[in-house]
């Protein structure tokens, strides 16, 4: 998983020390390739997918974060000095991953050396672009400078499955996808930061095996497109394989979220549904909008009848128990019990004992899972919880505590229900 900044890709490392003398030279390859592969360190990001209340969601990875695999990674990478047989295991490991930060110190040839020397090991690419406090034109720069060789470089690769995009990124567009063609037969998870993007550019092409697809801030700059520009994104006709979908950040217009929702699921039945869904600090355009705050998660609940994990951290409306899959085995839930007043009229929010009570009507008895996740502003107490699960008829025993939310095992309930 090498880092261009600091691991010398542009041939081979290899102790001139008697490197015969190592006691790993007499090892066969595929038994070093088992000893050092747990070795490799791992770049830490966020998990979109993972129901995780033990800890906070963190949505971006943190400076320290970068720091410390850095300093791991150019470790690891050390081990390739100590023969050539430890060599021969450990580059395909190095490689296997590729994180490219870009900087204002980084060098497009030193781009163009690590695709070459690794194209036939690199199943991976995490881009981390220019940070958002840089001024447009530093963006911009970078972009022309480095933009066509990662493009060609990702040309040189045959087997790339994964490909993550961070941080503001316009590179990922029109110019990669023609410099890389085999990216439409082999990429099936892709993580896009759209934001000031057409998100259109991003999609078109990879409507082939992409079955994960995270689409991190996703903004339209505008409340209505202008009259020269009014046309929905051109998102692929269909997207047959795709699994998995995560919205993180951002302020998606309603109208984009059902164009895109009504392409993954067409002529997509019971045989291969989209499966999980997940909605991380999902935000409407405005103030102005914030109706549709909670009409986001009730919205795509509408749109995707099969989903068998459905995760929304915004508050919704209390009627999405209503249109939520029957096929739903993990559910992933902010509550507010509150009553909003908007232009359209007044809507109260999903209480907990609505929730609570769920696993027992006709619609919820596949569920096996709730996490109950706290709000900024809402917490749920014990006394609450022991109170909402006596009025629900939920016995309190099935409720585990964690440190940002409850956890609801519901298998107990399986014989009742």
């Amino acid at each position: 998983m090498p880092n261009i900044s600091q691991v010398n890709s542009a041939g081979p490392v290899v102790s001139q020390h008697h490197p015969s003398n190592s006691s790993f030279s007499i090892l066969p390859t595929e038994l070093l390739f088992l000893i050092f592969q747990p070795l490799c360190p791992k770049l830490k990001r966020p998990d979109s997918f993972h129901f995780d209340l033990s800890q906070k969601f963190e949505p971006e990875m943190s400076e320290y974060d970068a720091r410390r695999f850095r300093r791991k990674l150019k470790t690891f990478s050390g081990f390739r000095r100590i023969c050539a047989a430890v060599y021969r295991a450990v580059t395909p490991i190095l490689f296997e991953e590729v994180v490219i930060f870009v900087t204002i110190n980084l060098h497009a040839h030193t781009i163009e050396d690590l695709f070459k020397f690794g194209r036939h090991h690199i199943r991976s690419v995490v881009v981390f672009g220019a940070p958002i406090n840089w001024t447009y034109h530093e963006r911009r720069r970078l972009l022309e400078k480095y933009g066509m060789a990662i493009g060609r470089g990702l040309g040189l690769c045959s087997c790339i499955r994964n490909l993550e995009c961070y941080q503001m990124h316009h590179t990922f567009t029109r110019d990669w996808l023609p410099l890389a063609p085999s990216l439409a037969s082999t990429l099936t998870r892709l993580v896009i930061r759209v934001h000031g993007i057409n998100i259109s550019y991003a999609l078109d092409g990879l409507d082939g095996p992409l079955e994960t697809l995270e689409i991190v801030d996703w903004t339209r700059l505008y409340s209505k497109l202008p009259d020269a520009l009014e046309r929905p994104p051109q998102f692929p006709s269909e997207m047959p394989n795709l699994k998995h979908v995560a919205l993180r950040g951002g302020a998606p217009h309603l109208d984009d979220l059902n164009i895109l929702f009504t392409r993954i699921t067409k002529n997509k039945g019971s045989a291969k549904p989209l499966q999980s869904l997940s909605l991380l600090g999902v935000r409407n355009i405005s103030p102005k909008y914030s109706e549709s705050n909670m009409e986001i998660p009730m919205a795509i609940a509408k749109a995707c009848p099969n989903l068998v994990e459905f995760s929304s951290r915004n508050p919704t409306h209390r009627e999405i128990l209503e249109h939520i899959s029957l096929r739903l085995h993990v559910l992933e839930i902010a509550i507010s019990d509150s009553k909003y007043t908007y232009p359209s009229g007044i809507y109260e929010s999903l209480r907990l004992e609505d929730l609570l009570a769920y696993p027992r009507t006709r619609r919820g008895r596949q569920l096996r899972t709730i996490a109950l996740v706290h709000g900024s502003f809402y917490l749920v107490s014990e006394d609450r919880m022991m109170a909402a699960c006596e009025q629900s008829g939920l016995e309190f025993a099935l409720c585990e505590r964690e440190p940002f939310g409850w956890r609801i095992s519901l298998d107990g309930l399986e014989q009742d229900r």
